[in-house]
């Protein structure tokens, strides 16, 4: 237990820091002695997938976390950002409604939904995003 805290814990000094390559391999050592499941670690391995372009990862590698830990926001943002990045835009506007449904007050699902729904010719459902948007500023 310690152990995979003190793992945990240099990874999330390391992606403070910007040293997302270094903090994965701390989160990686966290993973293989404390498993899989562990909302704070798997979402901190799955932002620094994202930060060193290994977006393919993150889906995956989150399934667990969403499945026990349905309504944590961070774990969908991630989800959908990893959606974003390798060209999923059906699975991405998903996981961003999903995100925005848990907070409504996070503005980044708001952001990519106007964006996404603009896209997919969602016209109305783009201008309510883009106006909750200007709630939140």
């Amino acid at each position: 237990e310690k152990r995979v805290k003190d793992f945990a814990h240099l990874g999330e000094l390391l992606r403070a820091r910007g040293r997302h390559r270094a903090a994965l391999t701390e989160y990686e050592k966290a993973m293989a002695l404390g498993g899989e499941g562990n909302p704070a670690i798997q979402n901190g391995a799955a932002a620094s997938l994202l930060a060193t372009g290994a977006p393919e990862r993150v889906p995956a590698l989150l399934e667990r976390v969403s499945r026990y830990y349905p309504g944590l926001v961070t774990t969908h943002l991630n989800i959908a950002e990893a959606y974003l990045a390798t060209q999923r835009p059906e699975l991405a506007l998903a996981a961003f409604e999903r995100a925005r449904d848990i907070n409504p007050f996070h503005p980044r699902p708001h952001h990519a939904l106007s964006e996404l729904y603009a896209q997919a010719g969602r016209a109305d459902d783009a201008k309510r995003e883009t106006d909750a948007l200007e709630y939140l500023k």
